[in-house]
Formats: C-alpha cells, structure tokens, sequence
C-alpha cells in the first residue's frame, strides 16, 4: 500500500507521462514488488497465510474494480 500511495503521486507530479501511463507504471511496479516479496518469503521457508493473502488480493481486486466503475 505505502507504494502505490508514494509512486504514483510523484510521477503525477513529474507530469512527464500521461494519466494512463502513469497508472499501469504504478500498478506494475506494485505487484512486481509484491511477487518478489512472495517468493522472498517462500525460499526463506516462513509460513505465508493463504487465507489472509487471499482475502487481501480479492479485497483489492474488487476495490479496483469498483474504483474504476465510480
């Protein structure tokens, strides 16, 4: 969460790239963040709880979806 909020404000402030690129740099940058969090965790063999993840990736999905609607 803390680099969506961070990352996208600045590169809207830059004001280099258009609305649209700014938002797909973001969202990839997020989740390439996250899947390298992810794989960090499951080579340093912790325990990831599924169900929280799981909840939490639904959660954010259905708030994107529902943002991008309103």
């Amino acid at each position: 969460m803390g680099g969506g909020i961070i990352i996208k404000p600045v590169l809207d402030l830059i004001g280099r790239d258009s609305i649209g690129m700014i938002s797909i740099l973001s969202a990839s940058t997020i989740f390439s963040m996250s899947v390298v969090s992810l794989i960090h965790a499951l080579v340093s063999k912790r325990k990831v709880n599924l169900k929280l993840s799981l909840l939490l990736s639904t959660g954010a999905i259905m708030g994107g979806v529902i943002g991008k609607k309103h």
